[in-house]
């Protein structure tokens, strides 16, 4: 073919290319305005929306081929049922033709406007934008040759998604509604390049809430911004902003295709408030929690570190002051490394680790994995719990908490697991409301976990010494368990479980053994107890063997309690727990508890087991119980003999009762007291005889019946015979019946009565009082009639008594304090809702301790709630009380009321006086802060036999609102004298008073008559201010003038004069000054006090010449200076005492023979405990010295003392230390002067103040020197003689007595002889006059003895008694024997002058006669 051709061919190829091109552009052209035309929008519409069970909508359609530009406005997806699912307002997209020929998909730019999705699924699950559009038919099974990679590449080089709203709503069945939404979102992304995995991209949430799951917050903003690179993630953040939590975040991570490797920071705060709320939490949450993350490494084996701080609230109801946790991981190893938990309840500290190295061997998401591999510890110690945070549950609780707690094991699932826990805890001093000490308690335990096996290895509890021990053990399996547990307690009392009171006492041990299964325990149990005790009683020996088997039964074998004589037994079964369980279920209770049950009673002695209800007597009988235990069969038969509570007697008692089929029968019910008895008989329907319930309202029919029972069988106190016969039926909601009851000549103790009569019935209802007659005495009647229904709360009464004698009323005549006549008239009748009542009391002849009053009544009513009294009774009275509200009324006028008969009352029998006055007082009787009051009295005069105290007195006071205001109380005492009161106050607010006046001391007299010739005056001006609780007292009181004789002593104290001021800190005496006798003295010092209470002490008192006379005992004269300092923990009391001069005078006991006794060590003096603080804690360091000798002037000496003493130890214990050396003096002895020699007594007792006498004298009788040693305490002195030259005891006796010796006054040399019996005789009669005279007081007894000679007479034996009627006469009295003979005689002696009397006597012989004496006596 030649070139024309070819060129020819290829102009036509040309055009038609042309041609085909130019067509294409113009089906292109057309085609875009067609689609961008009504007519095609709606055409496309029509064809997908009939291709779709959705609609699919837009309003405007721009398409740009050549610039590769789409734009869609409203568009807008809908679900079948019009529901709308997704619109859109503005959709932009420009394409990059281009790019397509090399397989990728490039957008320039993507625009979404305003995008709007709403999501939601229906009850089965299914979402609702899948019901759009068709369902997918299963696509046919292909090979798949799919490489793994995007067919081509999308690149995006910037998207915005602006103003966008997302919601979802669950409402899947039976999972409980939610939703989620999106208020406002926006995104943009940047350089997406799917294929070379290159993106940025930003989102952002805002105005958002999520409701779903149990969980409600908002959330306000979130924010995610991050670049992906290739493999790399780089600057990762994230930002959140919600109601549960704020959070912040950043990380990166590279290879996070292949093998990520991340490195990320969290931070999280929250508040728990905020959790509970979000979370619909029950308990109680509070306080802010701060969470910090930081993790590196790859996803198999990273690296984290995680710390918790809480910066307290409350948790569950318990008060945290702060919380921390820090933990971290590293290397498959989990540390916890600080648990910190502070609270007012304690401190909780805990560390632990967990090891997941052989739990993921090749990391954390590559298999294999073995959770069971993994090994735990954890150790948490408890300090710092004061129980007494608990005592609101449990009351009285109080003690210290601590314990520790450590748990090692390994794996998971419990089949595999093995552990090991212990814990130690300990309370020490815990207090409960039933426990009357603290007491200590120890626990420790150790548990383990093995082969599916719980195992208690160790348990000990140790409270004091008593223990519990046990061991145990489950296999969780087979549920088959073993256990064995024992308490001892070796002493009740030492435990301290019961009040010190109820004296606790003996031993106790317990031991249960347990095996078999949970669903099927046997078991074994044996309590024993020993020498048992309660309140000082013995209860002797317990002992109990029980034992539980398989088929729930438990057998009771033995169970006694036995002390002496008595004893209780018991034994039987009570079919426990169910025998056919369910499989896998538990142990249950039989559902009606069959019992067969004994219960013997064996002379049980009552005092043992009720003393503290006072109950005495014996008890014997028998309880047997058989059947459901909700409906059982039983039969009580008791008897008691001499039964009494405390000394009231209640004699003997037979009871024997049936209870079968629900019904209790009373067959006999005795009770006999003496010549006394009471039965009861009868029935009562208790329980359904089917089901046992308890009958709602139970029917029966009772008897009561007792003729002439006497009081004074039951106490000697009460006197009088009691009849009563009474017989009840129906049942508790419609009882009916009778009832008699007389008495004849009661003595009830506070009150006489001649007879009592009752009569009255129960029917319909309502218990009628057909006759109520009450008769103090004959003729003195009180009569009484009514009824009253109790379902309808209504009633009727008549109360009338007519004159009568009011002395008969003992209460108010007893002792004749009130006489006089009493009348009554009380009539009612209403509803207790609302009761009414009218009543009037008069008495007339009225005399109080026998001063008369004239006649007066009172009128009583009650209507409306409204109880009112007016009456003329003394004073003029009147009142109201409403029952409803409360409030009252009332009060009393005095005018000129004399006070003699209350004075009288109060035992004050020489005080009379008048009073005129009024008294009101109201407000609410149930609210003590609305009471008011007012006092006025405008006249009060109080004399005391017949002396003005008080001759004039006035008051006015009133209480309202809480304050009491005294505006003026004025007494004019003595008519020299007054007291001045005033001011406000109130227990919850201020104080304010002032109290000033001048007190005559002659006031004191109506107080003690010791005190009958005291003077003086004391002025006082004080001011209260503060509070209740903090009151503050400034004051000043003077005294002037003050005497008085002092008691015990006689001596005169007066001139009496000084001041004290009291503030809240301190009580300064300025200075006291005044004389005791002639003596003189001074006090001053301060007392420190913190609100009243001592604190310091610091006081001095002087002393001049002070006598101290203790009568028939010594005199003494003193000067001194003593300080008291220091604090009520320690005080001391010293300084120096001067004897100026002194003279003890007191006789001291001889005898005859104490010469005889033998010497014994004294024994320290059993002392009772004091618990006098300010005794114990004050201690002495007095000195005495002398400025002249102490006299010792009594019966057995005279001598001067001069001592030097040293006053030590507490004031509980004052002991003296110290000697007194004898000067000079004389020892008086059988009638003998013995000079002394040399003397000392000491004060050397360690026990108490007692003087140690050691003294050497003598005297010469012709040419014998006699030495007499008196040595010994006071009461027990010991006399011992010697001679020079050496005479026998006998020997120097006589020449004491006759100043011859027993040898010559038998050989006759220079007088007559006397025998043995002479000599005692005479010995004995000189010692027992003195004796005599002392314990008699008479001035003279003489006792003699006369020996006869002739074989034939009788010895003579005289004794005259006399007595000084006056200084200058005495008469005596004289009975002896006269040759066998008993004379009387009487003499009267007359005395002239010290030296010359004359007597005159008469005896029953009928001798008389009279004589002249004339007497000398020297010393």
């Amino acid at each position: 073919m030649g070139n024309s051709q070819r060129q020819t061919k290829r102009k036509v190829v040309a055009y038609g290319i042309g041609m085909v091109a130019v067509l294409m552009l113009l089906v292109a052209v057309a085609g875009r305005f067609w689609l961008t035309s009504d007519h095609g929008r709606l055409f496309l519409q029509d064809r997908i929306n009939r291709a779709i069970p959705g609609s699919l909508h837009w309003d405007d359609l721009s398409l740009s081929l050549f610039a590769g530009s789409i734009e869609v406005t409203n568009l807008r997806l809908h679900g079948p049922e019009s529901a709308p699912l997704v619109s859109l307002d503005r959709l932009v997209v420009n394409l990059a033709w281009a790019p397509l020929l090399g397989k990728t998909l490039a957008l320039d730019n993507v625009i979404l406007e305003s995008p709007k999705v709403l999501l939601a699924t229906d009850a089965s699950g299914t979402f609702n934008i899948l019901t759009a559009f068709p369902a997918r038919e299963p696509a046919p099974p292909t090979q798949d040759n799919d490489s793994g990679e995007f067919p081509f590449n999308i690149r995006i080089d910037a998207l915005s998604l602006t103003d966008g709203f997302f919601q979802y709503e669950h409402r899947s069945a039976p999972e409980p509604h939610g939703r989620i939404v999106a208020g406002t979102v926006g995104l943009s992304l940047e350089d997406a390049d799917l294929r070379e995995k290159t993106i940025r991209a930003s989102l952002r949430l805002g105005g958002g809430e999520i409701n779903m799951a149990g969980i409600t917050t908002g959330v306000d903003a979130l924010r995610i911004d991050g670049h992906l690179a290739g493999d790399r993630l780089k600057s990762l953040a994230l930002a959140l902003d919600s109601d549960l939590v704020a959070l912040e975040g950043k990380g990166q991570a590279e290879d996070l295709f292949e093998r990520p490797l991340f490195d990320i920071d969290l931070t999280a705060t929250t508040a728990l408030t905020t959790v509970k709320e979000t979370f619909h939490l029950p308990a109680s949450l509070s306080g802010p929690v701060t969470l910090n993350l930081t993790a590196r490494g790859t996803t198999d084996n990273p690296s984290a570190h995680l710390t918790l701080s809480y910066s307290g609230g409350e948790i569950a109801g318990i008060q945290v002051d702060r919380a921390d946790l820090a933990c971290a991981l590293d290397e498959k190893q989990l540390a916890l490394k600080k648990l910190n938990i502070e609270a007012p309840l304690g401190q909780v500290r805990g560390t632990g680790s967990l090891d997941l190295r052989e739990a993921f061997p090749q990391g954390f998401t590559t298999r294999p994995r073995d959770l069971d591999a993994m090994v735990w510890h954890l150790e948490l110690s408890q300090t710092g719990t004061a129980l007494e945070a608990f005592s609101r549950n449990v009351p009285g609780l109080a003690g210290a908490l601590r314990s520790d707690l450590t748990i090692d094991g390994t794996g998971a699932s419990p089949s595999v697991m093995s552990a090991e826990a212990r814990l130690n805890a300990s309370i020490r001093a815990l207090a409960l409301a039933q426990l009357p000490d603290p007491v200590d308690l120890d626990l420790k335990t150790r548990l383990t976990l093995d082969n599916n096996r719980l195992a208690l290895r160790h348990l000990k509890l140790k409270a004091g010494e008593a223990t519990v021990n046990g061991t145990g053990s489950v296999d969780l399996a087979s549920t088959n368990i073993e256990a064995d547990l024992s308490l001892a307690i070796p002493n009740l009392a030492d435990l301290r479980v019961a009040p010190e009171a109820a004296e606790l006492t003996g031993r106790l041990t317990l031991d249960i053994g347990v095996t078999g299964t949970t669903a099927h325990p046997v078991a074994e149990a044996s309590l024993q107890g020993d020498a048992l005790g309660l309140g000082g009683h013995a209860l002797g020996t317990l002992r109990m063997a029980a034992e539980l088997d398989r088929s729930g039964q438990l057998t009771i074998h033995e169970l006694t309690l036995e002390e002496k004589a008595s004893r209780l037994r018991a034994q039987g079964s009570i079919h426990l727990l169910k025998s056919r369980l369910e499989p896998g279920s538990p142990a249950q209770l039989s559902p009606t508890l069959p019992v067969d049950l004994d219960l013997a009673f064996e002379h049980i002695d009552t005092e043992t087991f009720l003393a503290s209800a006072g109950v005495s007597g014996t008890l014997d009988g028998t309880l047997s119980c058989k059947g459901p235990l909700r409906s059982p069969s039983a039969r009580l038969a008791l008897s008691g003999r001499s039964l009494a509570i405390t000394d009231y007697r209640i004699g003997d008692l037979e009871v024997l009762a049936l209870l079968k089929d629900g019904m209790l029968s009373m067959d006999t019910a005795r009770l006999t007291n003496g010549l006394s008895q009471l039965e009861l008989s009868g029935t009562a329907r208790l329980l359904e005889p089917e089901t046992g319930a308890a009958v709602a309202h139970p029917a029966f029919d009772v008897t009561l019946k007792g003729e002439a029972f006497r009081l004074n069988d039951v106490t000697p106190r009460l006197s009088g015979q009691v009849s009563i016969d009474a017989r009840l039926s129906g049942n508790t909601a419609d009882p009916r019946g009778s009832l008699f009851l007389g008495a004849e000549k009661l003595n009830l103790g506070v009150q006489t009565l001649h007879e009592v009569t009752l009569a009255s019935r129960i029917k319909n209802n309502r218990v009628t009082i057909e006759k109520l007659t009450v008769e103090l005495a004959p003729g003195e009647e009180l009569k009484a009639d009514g009824w009253f229904s109790p379902a309808e709360k209504t009633y009727a009464l008549q109360l009338k008594a007519r004159n009568l004698d009011i002395e008969e009323i003992e209460f108010l005549g007893g002792k004749n304090a009130a006489r006089g006549q009493l009348s009554l008239d009380i009539t009612g009748e209403g509803s207790l809702d609302n009761p009414r009542l009218t009543g009037n009391m008069t008495v007339t002849d009225l005399f109080l301790n026998n001063e008369p009053f004239d006649d007066g009544s009172l009128e009583l009513t009650l209507r409306d709630q409204e109880l009112r009294a007016r009456g003329d009774l003394v004073a003029d009275l009147s009142g109201s009380y409403n029952l409803s509200t409360h409030l009252f009324s009332a009060s009393a006028r005095l005018e000129k009321t004399r006070l003699e008969p209350f004075f009288k009352m109060a035992g004050r029998r020489t005080l009379t006086g008048t009073v005129t006055g009024l008294m009101e007082a109201g407000g609410d009787a149930t609210s003590p802060k609305t009471l008011t009051a007012d006092a006025t009295v405008t006249e009060l005069t109080v004399s005391h036999d017949g002396t003005a105290l008080i001759t004039k007195g006035a008051c006015n006071a009133s209480f309202d609102d809480g304050t009491l205001r005294v505006d003026t109380l004025n007494l004019s005492l003595f008519d020299q004298g007054h007291l001045d009161i005033s001011g406000t106050g109130s227990p919850d607010g201020t104080l304010d008073f002032s109290i000033d006046g001048a007190v005559p001391m002659e006031v004191l007299h109506l107080f003690t008559e010791s005190l009958g010739d005291i003077t003086g005056d004391i002025t006082l001006s004080a001011r209260l201010s503060g509070t209740p609780k903090e009151p503050d007292f400034n004051g000043d009181l003077a005294l002037k003038q003050i005497g008085f004789t002092v008691p015990v002593l006689g001596q005169k104290l007066q001139n009496l004069n000084g001041r004290m001021a009291i503030t809240p800190k301190a009580l300064t005496v300025e200075a006291i000054t005044g004389n005791l006798d002639k003596g003189r003295f001074d006090f001053f010092g301060t007392l420190g006090l913190d609100h009243v209470t001592p604190k310091t002490v610091k006081a001095r008192l002087r002393a001049q010449a002070l006598p101290l006379t203790l009568p028939g005992t010594m005199e003494l004269w003193v000067n001194g200076d003593l300080t008291y300092e220091g604090t009520p923990e320690h005080a001391l009391i010293s300084g120096e005492i001067i004897l100026v001069e002194g003279r003890y005078f007191k006789n001291v006991r001889l005898g005859l023979i104490d010469n005889l006794g033998q010497r014994r060590r004294e024994q320290a003096p059993v002392t009772r405990r004091r618990d006098t603080p300010i005794l114990n804690n004050t201690e002495l360091n007095i000195s005495i010295r002398h400025r002249s000798p102490f006299v010792v002037d009594n019966n057995i000496a005279l001598m001067d003392l001069k001592p030097t003493l040293t006053v030590s130890g507490p004031l509980s214990r004052v002991l003296v230390n110290g000697r007194a050396e004898v000067d000079s003096g004389t020892i008086s002895y059988l009638g003998k002067e013995f000079e002394i020699k040399k003397g000392v007594v000491d004060f050397i007792n360690p026990y108490k103040v007692e003087a140690t006498i050691d003294v050497d004298s003598e005297i010469v009788i012709r040419q014998w020197t006699i030495t007499l040693t008196v040595s010994g305490v006071e009461d027990n002195l010991k006399f011992e003689m010697s001679s020079v030259p050496e005479e026998s005891d006998a020997d120097i006796l006589s020449l004491i007595f006759f100043n011859k010796t027993h040898n010559e006054m038998v050989s006759g040399e220079g007088g007559s002889s006397q025998s043995t019996k002479q000599i005692l005789a005479d010995m004995v009669t000189r010692t027992l006059e003195g004796s005599l005279k002392e314990a008699t007081g008479l001035d003279t007894i003489e006792m003699t003895y006369t020996e006869r000679t002739d074989q034939e007479d009788a010895d003579d034996v005289n004794i005259t008694v006399g007595k000084e009627l006056s200084k200058r006469m005495t008469l005596k009295y004289g009975v002896g024997t006269k040759n066998g003979v008993t004379v009387q005689s009487a003499i009267t002696e007359y005395k002239f002058y010290e030296s010359l009397l004359m007597n005159a006597f008469r005896d029953t012989d009928g001798d008389f006669g009279g004589e002249l004496v004339f007497r000398l006596e020297m010393r």
